[in-house]
């Protein structure tokens, strides 16, 4: 039963409805009577204050009601006055904010061009495949708002020349939730094997945003993968999953030498009222199939593909 239903039933049933006007009067009723009274105060104080002079028959008021009255005036000016200078400093903070974020968003591109071009430019080979992947580990678990978790684990190495850098991608939806910088999905990358790795963004919308992750050394050939982690959380990535009831994941990468194995888990958390499914869309590999997994308050599946062929 959805809440339009719940709501009409209940505004349907004679009992409720007598019920609410009975509450409606006895409110109503409450209101005029503490109207009225706040006039019989007023009206008190003001009488209180008022003097009449019995053989002129002239009135003036007591000192005390024109200081009050005063303060009052005075309290109403000051109260504008600062309404006023309120005001105008938000005004000013809101123009300095502007003009930062304006000289932010253009620092952030000129930054993103000047990674692209050293990719490209300082390494010209940058668009040719010469990196190698083993293993592959990619994880989403999908809370109960539909926010998405993220982790990834990849091993890479050289093969035919030294790797200095990999370009990678977050994208999400239409639907998800948008977000203007990789630290609003707290995006971190990590080498689990101890070397240091940097990344520089190169593409920064509010759905896609896309980065180079440097090897600092850069990766020999025949040396050992190394094993890069990183991860994100997305408030509101499967939003579509959530309103539509499906969504589809597209997964693609590209390795010199043939990939040992790759595995995806896609967990769900318990309490959302709802149940995962997941189909293989796209060509199959041998008899892989998702399988049902469940870790703790998680249920879903896991994908895995042994032995491929390199693409």
């Amino acid at each position: 039963m959805d809440f339009v239903e719940l709501k009409k039933k209940i505004l349907g049933n004679p009992i409720t409805v007598v019920i609410w006007v009975l509450l409606s009067l006895i409110g109503m009723a409450t209101i005029i009577r503490n109207i009225l009274s706040w006039y019989g105060w007023f009206n008190a104080l003001v009488l209180g204050a008022v003097v009449v002079d019995q053989k002129t028959a002239s009135m003036t008021v007591k000192p005390w009601f024109f200081w009050l009255f005063a303060i009052l005036v005075s309290c109403c000016l000051v109260f504008l006055a600062l309404l006023i200078r309120s005001d105008i400093n938000l005004s000013v903070a809101l123009k300095i904010k502007n003009e930062r974020v304006t000289t932010a968003f253009k620092t952030m591109q000129g930054m993103m061009w000047a990674a692209t071009r050293i990719r490209d430019q300082h390494h010209p080979a940058a668009t040719q495949v010469v990196k190698s992947f083993r293993n592959i580990d990619i994880s989403f678990r999908i809370n109960k708002e539909f926010d998405g978790d993220v982790v990834q684990k990849w091993e890479v190495l050289a093969t035919t020349e030294p790797v200095h850098f990999w370009s990678t991608s977050v994208q999400a939806t239409s639907e998800a939730s948008p977000r203007e910088y990789l630290d609003d999905i707290n995006f971190k990358v990590t080498d689990e094997t101890g070397n240091g790795i940097v990344y520089l963004p190169t593409e920064n919308d509010a759905r896609s945003k896309k980065v180079v992750m440097y090897f600092l050394p850069q990766i020999e050939v025949g040396a050992e993968p190394r094993k890069i982690v990183f991860g994100y959380n997305w408030k509101g990535l499967f939003n579509q999953l959530k309103s539509k009831g499906s969504e589809e994941f597209n997964w693609a990468t590209t390795s010199v030498q043939a990939i040992s194995k790759i595995h995806f888990s896609i967990l769900l958390q318990k309490g959302t009222g709802y149940e995962l499914t997941c189909d293989v869309l796209g060509p199959m590999y041998g008899t892989a199939k998702p399988v049902q997994a469940a870790v703790d308050d998680w249920t879903g599946f896991d994908y895995t593909l042994d032995v491929l062929v390199s693409t």
